[in-house]
């Protein structure tokens, strides 16, 4: 159907002729060759399945959503985040676009604000309640896509950018393994938001990351949401002192570190695998700690890292909506042609530049029927072409970005080449690379954008290293690893300090929705954006 839909559009007719849009029972007709033109029968079957699942009750609730702002005085179109990088509105959207748009939003934030800074090279996490997102920037670009990501169980062909995520949070469950001789296991299993942890006070038992980092001496729970829950210190100490402190047979406050141990662990593990495994030094690069947990636990899963550096934001709990502010428009549309651009028996680069460029136009025409829809003229969309391409008799393909859109001769063609071959060799070493083997494409992908401007970070005056004695709320016992016991600790409010403050750890810093844990031999530093910068001093 990917290269002949035909058959699937006859289909859709005899169907819509049978069942009018005017009676009760219409519902949406979805074909594979509009849901993703691209060729593998069973992968593009469950996309297309998936997207099915998800698009009726998707559509009945951002339909609500829409009412209630159009009540409210809401005069814009609704845009939502695609896993692309990009927005749409909601009547150019396919549901299976939505799936995980939340971290690549935060992926992207973290792009946005790395860009202020000049970071070329970021690891973004966002650790949340019941999950811990992880996302990598390499040489200023997102330059990882998931090429066929599993929603669920189902392969799928949606071409998404890449975060992997894992069932850390501060609601994850602390448990012990019969299995493995009573082992201290973190996750995945989660508490939720109703009963939550022990502390919420709404009937949960389990112990989980947020009651530890209470017994700890970490949160307040006098100033959870800047006080507006009071959440039970009790209840987390009883939950772990019965279910992980009397089986262990040790005293509660280490039951409570163990939990935070094997949490931080658990997470640096994942992050240093998935920047190891891009052949990528997870030293060189800036870590960025968000969600409403990062800023708690960064200093605890960094030295796994060996990571010196440390970014949070006071938008860190809320960090995926900044991200979804900090998006243009971006329609993405893809098509399956194979074509042979060197072709391996006689050494020759394409020369029938037509197969090349009718695909680049279809998918030109789609753009500029749905962005003209949106609202916007052909002058203010700009248009790049990625291609999947790969070496001839390779299974797997090689996303990179084409330096032409359209090809009018060999140089252009050749240019391609060059540009698969140098991103191949930046991947898999310059070694791997054989372009004597032939060079196929894969898969077209034609990028159409929209910029639209976006908030700008104001810039505070420094007003010195130390902070205003205002901004000491006082001080509290903190059981620290470093000093393997509980140190009296100065406590700061975020919102009292001002650009310029630095803080030798250890401290605790309370802003509204997040805690800034700042262990021993670490020190914070406000900037002049307000972002905390977090740096190791050994």
């Amino acid at each position: 159907s990917f290269v002949n839909p035909a058959h699937e559009q006859a289909i859709k007719e005899m169907i819509e002729e049978e069942y009018p849009e005017t009676y009760l029972g219409n519902m949406p007709i979805l074909l594979s060759s509009e849901i993703s033109p691209k060729n593998g029968e069973y992968t593009r079957m469950m996309t297309t399945i998936v997207n099915g699942y998800m698009h009726q009750e998707l559509a009945e609730q951002l339909s609500h959503l829409g009412e209630k702002l159009r009540e409210m005085g809401y005069t814009k179109p609704l845009l939502l985040v695609h896993n692309t990088g990009g927005t749409k509105k909601v009547s150019r959207t396919k549901a299976i676009h939505t799936h995980n748009a939340g971290p690549v939003a935060g992926l992207c934030g973290s792009s946005f604000i790395g860009k202020i800074y000049d970071f070329k090279n970021i690891i973004f996490t966002d650790m949340g309640g019941t999950s811990f997102d992880i996302g990598v920037i390499s040489d200023g670009e997102i330059r990882f896509y998931d090429l066929i990501p599993v929603i669920d169980r189902w392969r799928t062909q949606i071409s998404t950018i890449e975060t992997i995520s894992i069932g850390a949070g501060g609601g994850s469950i602390a448990w012990l393994n019969e299995l493995m001789g009573n082992r201290l296991e973190v996750g995945p299993m989660s508490a939720g938001a109703m009963p939550g942890p022990a502390a919420y006070d709404q009937g949960g038992q389990e112990p989980t990351v947020t009651d530890a980092d209470i017994v700890l001496g970490y949160i307040n729970p006098d100033y959870y949401l800047g006080g507006k829950i009071r959440l039970n210190a009790e209840k987390s100490f009883q939950a772990i002192e019965e279910k992980i402190a009397k089986p262990l047979q040790m005293d509660v406050m280490e039951a409570a570190l163990m939990i935070k141990k094997v949490v931080d662990s658990r997470m640096g593990q994942e992050i240093f695998k998935e920047v190891a495994l891009k052949g990528l030094d997870p030293r060189e690069f800036f870590l960025f700690a968000c969600g409403g947990a990062g800023p708690t636990h960064c200093c605890g899963f960094a030295p796994h890292l060996d990571v010196k550096r440390i970014l949070t934001s006071p938008l860190a709990p809320v960090f995926g909506a900044f991200g979804a502010s900090t998006l243009g428009i971006k329609h993405i549309f893809d098509k399956s042609k194979r074509l042979k651009l060197f072709h391996f028996v006689t050494q020759q680069y394409l020369d029938d530049y037509e197969r090349f460029n009718q695909v680049v136009f279809e998918l030109q025409d789609l753009a500029l029927r749905d962005l003209r829809l949106e609202g916007f003229s052909e002058k203010q969309i700009s248009f790049s072409l990625e291609l999947e391409m790969k070496y001839g008799g390779q299974f797997h393909y090689t996303r990179i970005v084409s330096p032409r859109i359209f090809v009018k001769n060999e140089q252009d063609v050749k240019a391609i080449c060059d540009a698969f071959t140098e991103a191949y060799g930046h991947m898999y070493s310059p070694e791997a690379a054989f372009p004597q083997g032939g060079i196929d494409i894969e898969t077209f992908y034609l990028i159409a954008s929209v910029p639209i401007s976006h908030y700008a970070f104001p810039s505070h005056p420094k007003k010195g290293d130390l902070p205003s004695e205002e901004a000491l709320k006082g001080r509290r016992w903190v059981y620290w690893e470093e000093e393997r016991k509980r140190v009296e600790t100065k406590i700061f409010d975020f919102d009292r300090l001002s650009a310029g403050n630095k803080i030798d750890g250890p401290a605790i810093i309370e802003a509204k929705d997040t805690t800034y844990v700042v262990s021993p031999g670490w020190r914070f530093v406000l900037d002049q954006y307000l972002n905390g910068l977090i740096e190791s001093q050994a």
